[in-house]
């Protein structure tokens, strides 16, 4: 399994006060309380995507008219209990350092044996942190720094608010072991100066007021952004084009992040159409899905066996199918011929789940070598037990954990069900799941926080299937409880008798 996404924080964001870290596993639970802030999380990520892809990222104004997180302004999203008007995003940031130390691919068969030892270079990974931050005014965010990387301990290394420019060469130099950035060319340890320039600081213009010359500015540039993954959001335009670009900060972007926004998406069970046909003129995005289906029906994807394992898992005795009739120009989700809503609203709502699953899958399949390839492909569950049975809500978790090791998925899963993670313990006491394959995160209702506790609480699933901390009242406790009252109520009766 892989974990795209590694993990998000937020701060001054509905529900989320102070600063909230997420480290996020390939399958990552969220559960607790009504209005606890389990929507909020995803609601910052879909934001996030959705400016993103309207090109708002890193520098401009957040625009919030996008029914999938259904903010609708700034006012809705700045924590009301916080008199700060400025709302804060974290998204980890990995660059990776050669190690000092080839590494020998083979091994000495014996002691007269001769042989060529191939070597290559390891690369270690190096953990920072990159910020976007918003300030809330007139019901709008705007952006207040262009980019903003932050090491493990919080010591900044890159800063670019307006037209001020931080850098700070000894924590680079530290980071990246040195090799980059020396005091013979004259570059200053700490960087902090603001410049009056509308279009931000050129860091060309930076370099040579350092008395740094140009050629040698240049390549220091590009090592410097080359080491830390940073590059320029139009320099790809400019090459094709064949245009001299004044790059300035407010170009600068993180294409790993920003990689994973992209390929973000949701699956939410109030977006689950009840229809027996779904026509080209349908603008949902199931109509999408099924029609990137029937295609890729056409193409000979080999998604189908996951979609007939879990025809199995769910007992009916026929297949998922996905038709098409080329005179009504009509889609027809069925099994064995037969409408998903003669079986239930359930059946449609697990089939959009598997649908949707498909969807990606095709869309990572290679048919040349017929491999799932690791892009990121992150998919974001909306509370999918609803509607369904609790056989059902358990078959869940064999499903997802079938989809994020066959396909690279990674799931955010917004639930209730108690089923649903009670099989995922299970899975994982019987080695089909490793303990660091999965994570769950209790949500505390604000303000009925547990003395000595955080308003969001991280629970691990151990080896044996056990859970690293209890859950809050009410959860797994609910059902005991009521069975309990029932016994006293029956034991009452009978003394009263």
């Amino acid at each position: 399994m892989q974990t795209h996404l590694k993990g998000f924080g937020l701060e001054n964001f509905r529900v989320f006060k102070d600063y909230t870290w997420f480290d996020f596993a390939p399958i990552t639970i969220l559960t607790g309380p009504n209005s606890s802030g389990k929507s909020s999380l995803n609601k910052a990520l879909l934001l996030l995507k959705d400016n993103f892809e309207k090109g708002n990222l890193p520098s401009e104004t957040l625009e919030f008219d996008n029914k999938l997180h259904g903010l609708n302004s700034a006012a809705n999203v700045r924590c009301s209990n916080s008199d700060s008007q400025i709302i804060t995003f974290v998204f980890p940031h990995y660059i990776y350092i050669k190690d000092s130390e080839d590494i020998v691919t083979n091994k000495i068969k014996n002691d007269t044996s001769k042989f060529i030892t191939p070597r290559f270079k390891r690369y270690i990974p190096k953990l920072l942190y990159y910020y976007l931050r918003f300030e809330i005014d007139d019901n709008k965010a705007y952006s207040i720094n262009h980019i903003e990387l932050r090491d493990t301990n919080n010591n900044c290394l890159l800063k670019v608010d307006g037209t001020e420019t931080y850098f700070d060469v000894e924590l680079f130099n530290d980071i990246t072991e040195g090799g980059i950035l020396t005091l013979g060319i004259n570059f200053p340890l700490f960087y902090s100066k603001s410049i009056s320039d509308p279009k931000g600081v050129r860091l060309d213009k930076w370099l040579h007021e350092n008395n740094i010359e140009i050629d040698e500015s240049i390549e220091l540039r590009n090592r410097i952004y080359k080491q830390l993954g940073i590059s320029y959001s139009k320099s790809i335009w400019g090459e094709k084009l064949n245009i001299k670009i004044e790059y300035n900060f407010q170009d600068l972007y993180s294409p790993r992040i920003y990689e994973n926004l992209e390929n973000l998406n949701i699956l939410s069970h109030n977006l689950t159409e009840q229809k027996r046909v779904y026509t080209e003129e349908n603008n949902s995005s199931f109509k999408f899905t099924l029609k990137s289906l029937y295609q890729g029906n056409k193409e000979r994807m080999k998604f189908q066996g996951f979609i007939n394992k879990c025809s199995k898992l769910l007992g009916i005795d026929g297949d998922f199918k996905v038709e098409y009739d080329i005179d009504k120009q009509t889609y027809f989700p069925n099994i064995n011929g037969k409408s998903f809503l003669d079986y239930g609203f359930g059946y449609t709502q697990i089939a959009s789940l598997i649908f949707r699953i498909s969807e990606l899958a095709l869309k990572k399949h290679v048919p040349d070598i017929d491999f799932f390839s690791h892009e990121p492909t992150i998919l974001i569950l909306e509370e999918p037990e609803s509607n369904l049975h609790p056989k059902f809500q358990s078959i869940l978790a064999d499903i997802l954990v079938d989809a994020a090791d066959t396909f690279q998925i990674q799931f955010i899963i917004e639930t209730h069900s108690e089923y649903l993670i009670r099989k995922l313990q299970y899975l994982t006491a019987i080695k089909t799941v490793k303990p660091e394959d999965s994570v769950i995160y209790y949500f505390h209702e604000p303000g009925k926080v547990p003395v000595g506790e955080k308003q969001v609480k991280k629970i691990e699933i151990l080896e044996d299937g056990s859970l690293s901390d209890e859950f809050g009242p009410g959860f797994f406790d609910e059902a005991a409880n009521w069975e309990l009252e029932l016994l006293r109520l029956k034991n009452n009766k009978a003394r009263n008798n």
